[in-house]
């Protein structure tokens, strides 16, 4: 038995925006999560019942450029980093 109650995968940051507006502060948002599911197996977070998986969300891993700026996306490993031109 897990320690939340809902569990979303979404595809695009309206979805996140549409699940947190209905979730609200019983939600946090995952990536991999290890961190917020060993809290929630302790019961340090008794609050939180949902968890929004983000990694689905392809323009969170992307790398790009931009003149002289470069934009890394949140979700950009560091092994993805390195190995990018």
């Amino acid at each position: 038995m897990s320690v939340w109650k809902h569990y979303l995968s979404v595809a695009s940051i309206e979805e996140v925006l549409q699940a947190l507006a209905e979730r609200g502060s019983s939600a946090r948002l995952v990536a991999g999560g290890t961190d917020i599911i060993l809290e929630l197996e302790r019961g340090q977070r008794p609050d939180v019942d949902t968890l929004i998986d983000v990694s689905r969300i392809p323009r969170l891993t992307n790398i790009r450029r931009e003149g002289d700026s470069i934009y890394v996306g949140p979700l950009v490993t560091h092994n993805h980093l390195v190995d990018s031109q």
